[in-house]
This record gives structure tokens, C-alpha cells and sequence, in this order.
């Protein structure tokens, strides 16, 4: 095992988890879906990189940033129907008991909330304290935290690995150092937290700006200085992380195997502690395996 601190997005995984199967699973006794998918996501991101030091940072509902400009992110739960509306709900149960229960009852000790903040901002900060971080989030808002020690790790498509995103990989696409990303942020706005930028400056036109290489008697740079107010007003939405977000300490965890096989029981997940899958858990959580498979070959002599 390397000392790569896997920066787990919670949302992000979480929404994963939920999308693989469609749909949340229901039962009398518990709601688990999402909590199946998002620890099969972390054995999975142990094997693939072969540690299993995880940093878990999570949203708040509440937010400073649409306090502070109340489009902030409203697309996202406009027009919601009434079933949505109740998918959404018991899909927050299950993220809830995730983060506040179940995380803390397998031993993991970076696990981290605030009030008022979002993941990102947490993801900012944690990965400022790591001598080697990968971040696991899909949220091109991240960029601005890639350093020569810290990468992403982008989501798998048409079937393809993941793709491990680095800052080189940032500059060569965009000719800027990652640092300064929230800048062309800041100037086009980001469609997909609802922050509007300058009207009619996109990307191409941000990115020469911030590469200092547009005309000051261009149309364009003259639209950016004229809207600079709406550059201003961005930068505390697109910035990370925000001012608001408090100092957190990282730990030690305490990974216990006896207390993985008790979620499983509880929540009823016997597949993973069926055959070979049990040892792979066990690994993850700190045992050589070799107990596990001494009472896996018992058993198969019996």
C-alpha cells in the first residue's frame, strides 16, 4: 500500500452509486442502495491504487455562497416533480447515515462536514495537507487544486480505466498554471452552479484574458473590464476554498475488520463477506487476509 490519501468528493460518489443501479433500494427493514454502491466504490479505489487511506469530505445543505447570490446551484432542484422530490429525499437518508454512521462505525477518521460549506471547499483544504493526494470527483471546479503532488481522478467512459488527471495534464490543455483556473471561472461563470459570467465571454475569450493575451483595444477585453463587477462578485463562488471554511485536523484511522462485517450484517450485504470478496475487504481494512482465508478453506473442507 502507497501513502496516496484518496479525496473522496462524498456527493459525487454517492451519485454514482445511486445512478449505477437506477434506482434506490428499498426494503421493510432499511434503505441501502446508495451505501452498497459507495463501499464498493472504495474497495475498488483501493485496488486501482492501492491504498487505503481515504479523506471523505461531504456538502452541507445549507450554503454561504447562495446566501450570498441566491441563483447559487437553483436549476438543480427547480421544477422538481413530487416524485423526485421524494426519490431526493430518501436519497439524503442514505447519504446522512453514510456520513454521520456508518463511516465513522468502519474506522475511517477523516471524515468531514460543515456547515455553510461545500465538499469542494473541504477537498481545498484537506489536499493543501497531504504530502500525496488524489482527489475522485468529476467537478472541473477542482482543477484549481492540481500541484505537482496532487491529481484527479476522472471517471471512467465507454467502459475505459479512469483517467488519473494531473497538473501537467491541466497546463498542457490550457496553457495556464491550475492556480489560476478560478480566475477564467470568474470571468465566464460556471453553467453549471448557475453563476453567470460576463455575456458573451466563454472560455476561448477567459482564457487569453488570464493569459494576458487579449488587446486592451479588443471588443472582448473592454467587455470583460466593463463587467468587472460581475468578475468580482464571482470570485467568492468560484474560489476555493471558501473564507468560511474552518481549519480540520487529519488522523489517524482506525480500520476494523470485526466492525466492516458487523455493517454487513446489519445492512444485510452478505456478498461481501462470501469467498474471495472477503479478503479483499479485510485487506482494505488493515488484516493480511490470512485469517479470512484460513477460515474460507475450513470452511471448504467442511
Amino acid at each position: 500500500m502507497n501513502n496516496t490519501a484518496l479525496i473522496i468528493d462524498g456527493g459525487y460518489v454517492c451519485a454514482q452509486a445511486r445512478f449505477a443501479t437506477g434506482h434506490l433500494e428499498t426494503s421493510d427493514k432499511d434503505i441501502t442502495g446508495v451505501t452498497f454502491g459507495f463501499l464498493s466504490r472504495l474497495l475498488y479505489l483501493t485496488k486501482y491504487i492501492n491504498s487505503r487511506r481515504f479523506i471523505f469530505a461531504w456538502d452541507s445543505r445549507r450554503s454561504y455562497r447562495r446566501e450570498a447570490y441566491a441563483s447559487y446551484k437553483e436549476m438543480r432542484t427547480k421544477n422538481l416533480s413530487p416524485e423526485e422530490i421524494a426519490d431526493r429525499k430518501e436519497y439524503y437518508k442514505q447519504v446522512d447515515r453514510l456520513k454521520d454512521e456508518i463511516i465513522p462505525q468502519l474506522g475511517f477518521k477523516n471524515n468531514f462536514y460543515q456547515e455553510g460549506v461545500e465538499a469542494d471547499d473541504i477537498v481545498a483544504y484537506t489536499s493543501k495537507k497531504v504530502s500525496s493526494g488524489l482527489i475522485v470527483s468529476a467537478d472541473q471546479d477542482l482543477y484549481q487544486l492540481l500541484t505537482d503532488n496532487v491529481s484527479m481522478m476522472l471517471p471512467s467512459m465507454k467502459g475505459r480505466p479512469p483517467k488519473i488527471y494531473t497538473k501537467e495534464d491541466f497546463e498542457i490543455e490550457y496553457n495556464i498554471p491550475s492556480s489560476e483556473w478560478w480566475k477564467v471561472k470568474a470571468i465566464m461563470g460556471c453553467a453549471s452552479d448557475n453563476v453567470k459570467g460576463v455575456q458573451g465571454i466563454g472560455p476561448v475569450y477567459a482564457l487569453r484574458y488570464v493569459r494576458g493575451e487579449l488587446s486592451k483595444d479588443s471588443r472582448q477585453y473592454k467587455l470583460i473590464k466593463d463587467n468587472w463587477d460581475i468578475v468580482k462578485r464571482n470570485v467568492p463562488l468560484v474560489k476555493l476554498p471558501h473564507k468560511k471554511t474552518l481549519p480540520v485536523t487529519l488522523q489517524e484511522d482506525e480500520l476494523s475488520y470485526q466492525n466492516f462485517v458487523q455493517v454487513c450484517e446489519q445492512l444485510e450485504f452478505t456478498s461481501f463477506l462470501e469467498g474471495e470478496r472477503s479478503i479483499e475487504w479485510s485487506k482494505l481494512f488493515g488484516d493480511s487476509g490470512k485469517k479470512v482465508r484460513k477460515a474460507l478453506n475450513e470452511s471448504r473442507r467442511r
